[in-house]
């Protein structure tokens, strides 16, 4: 005996667009890291994660995504863009393959549900942004003195912001 539930949502979105875009993410972020040949170990690694990440997306494979890229970024030289990219989608792939795993490819999910999602990852988003602009000038031999004061005023923002929302709960 089986028991079919339906519910009455008001916008909703199709479980394969849940369910893609850990895969597709991991992929762009393999894509950016290493962008030499595509016979480099890494990308390979990375192809295989999003093919896990597409079969199973509540299994270990985000972090060979992440292992890729923090692996790949360093070797490559690191550019300021490229690195805040990388942060977004690392975070992006980590983020969407939770909700994914719980998400089956026939299933509807609300909007609200997955934007409630992004809400709650936009701080610690937005710490890694500021690290990655505080750590990239640091990091280069030649940096440029103005992304350090962008970086120290993202940083104060940030730690305004986490005030904010401790001051909240």
């Amino acid at each position: 005996m089986s028991a079919t539930l339906e519910l009455s949502l008001e916008r909703p979105l199709p479980g394969w667009v849940v369910r893609l875009v850990p895969p597709l993410a991991a992929l762009a972020a393999g894509l950016l890291a290493a962008p030499g040949p595509l016979r480099s170990p890494w990308l390979v690694l990375v192809l295989l994660s999003a093919a896990a990440l597409a079969w199973r997306p509540g299994g270990g494979a985000a972090a060979g995504v992440l292992l890729a890229v923090g692996v790949v970024l360093p070797a490559t030289g690191a550019s300021l863009w490229r690195t805040v990219v990388l942060v977004a989608l690392v975070h992006l792939v980590l983020g969407a393959s939770l909700l994914a795993a719980v998400v089956g490819w026939r299933a509807r999910v609300e909007l609200a549900v997955v934007l409630g999602c992004l809400r709650e990852a936009a701080v610690p988003q937005l710490v890694a942004q500021a690290l990655a602009l505080v750590a990239v000038p640091l990091g280069s031999s030649a940096p440029h003195p103005w992304l350090r004061v962008v970086a120290l005023v993202l940083l104060g923002a940030v730690a305004l912001l986490l005030r904010a929302a401790r001051a909240e709960s």
